[in-house]
């Protein structure tokens, strides 16, 4: 294989295993737990500040920066979520004693009725 070839599959190499990476971390951020729970609060934030955008559907912002870290005692996540007029929002969620908590651009949204309640045991 002559040097320039190489060069070319060693670029693509490493752009497909880094698209690979940012495809699976955004997976496992709509697959979430919260991750409802977050479109839920947006939705509401939306409402509440009488937004324009309220009621309008909601899109996960997949190419910006986001982190995530899924646990059931210290979960982490941050990332945008958008608006058809591309108006995005900061979501930042985590878990404290069991549960999630959801703060979208600094506010601290109630997600206690966008929970699943869990089937009874048995």
């Amino acid at each position: 294989m002559s040097p320039k070839l190489k060069v070319i599959a060693w670029i693509f190499g490493i752009v497909a295993a880094y698209a690979a990476s940012v495809g699976i971390g955004a997976y496992r951020i709509v697959s979430a737990e919260m991750f409802p729970l977050a479109k839920g609060g947006v939705a509401d934030y939306l409402r509440a500040t009488k937004s324009s955008d309220a009621n309008k559907p909601l899109y996960f912002k997949w190419w910006s920066s986001w982190y995530f870290k899924n646990s059931s005692s210290d979960g982490m996540a941050q990332f945008l979520l958008c608006a058809p007029s591309a108006q995005c929002h900061t979501v930042v969620a985590y878990v404290s004693a069991g549960r999630w908590h959801i703060n979208v651009n600094g506010h601290l949204i109630n997600v206690d009725k966008w929970r699943v309640p869990a089937p009874p045991a048995g």
